[in-house]
């Protein structure tokens, strides 16, 4: 990583923190998809390819899945100006590296129907050949998603994080009406057609995608 400060500010990344946000099935790939297409470069180390559930990948970093754990997070550096997906679960385990910086965090929070996310999950759940959920257990879990959401959006406001809320549907349905937003929000104002050129309204599967 570079440590000079004029060479980060470089590029539409601009040395910024840039992190997409939202439940799992909530949008996160393709809000990563369409930060990408804006010349923001990643943060993921390819692990996870791309499948049925999401055929333009996952956009994921493994490195990620351990921030609820004590350990070594000085590879989280490498994300600076760069954008890294890191679910709602996870947000509030940010370290101080990261959400100490500031105007330069910039998050992306996904939302999406509850009855959506769930019904994409069961479709994902079928394609690996595992059990649905029971629906009694949906309902519990709903409320879980709903608690983790409610928990990331009063962080981020008590750490006065700048955050765009951003609902998928929208995204997908009338992109126009969300890319000038996203676009001036990330400091890529331009660059809203290849932005929407990723944005494929066919893979938005209502009920079970």
């Amino acid at each position: 990583m570079q440590s000079n400060e004029t060479e980060r500010a470089d590029g539409p990344g601009g040395g910024r923190w840039h992190v997409v946000s939202g439940l799992p099935r909530s949008g996160t790939s393709l809000m990563m998809q369409v930060c990408e297409a804006a010349g923001i470069p990643v943060f993921t180390d390819g692990r996870r390819g791309a499948d049925e559930s999401n055929p333009q990948g996952y956009y994921e970093h493994a490195g990620v899945a351990g921030l609820l754990q004590d350990g070594d997070r000085s590879w989280l550096a490498g994300a600076r100006g760069k954008v890294v997906k890191v679910v709602a679960p996870l947000l509030t385990a940010l370290p101080e590296m990261v959400v100490g910086d500031g105007e330069r965090v910039r998050v992306v929070f996904m939302e999406r129907e509850m009855e959506e996310i769930l019904a994409s999950q069961g479709a994902m759940l079928a394609r690996l050949g595992k059990p649905a959920v029971a629906e009694a257990s949906r309902a519990v879990l709903a409320r879980v998603f709903e608690r983790k959401v409610e928990e990331a959006l009063a962080w981020m406001e008590l750490r006065g994080i700048r955050c765009l809320r951003v609902r998928y549907g929208d995204l997908v349905r009338a992109p126009e009406t969300v890319l000038p937003g996203l676009a001036a929000f990330l400091g890529v104002e331009g660059r809203e057609g290849a932005m929407g050129a990723v944005i494929r309204p066919g893979l938005y599967r209502a009920r079970g995608g």
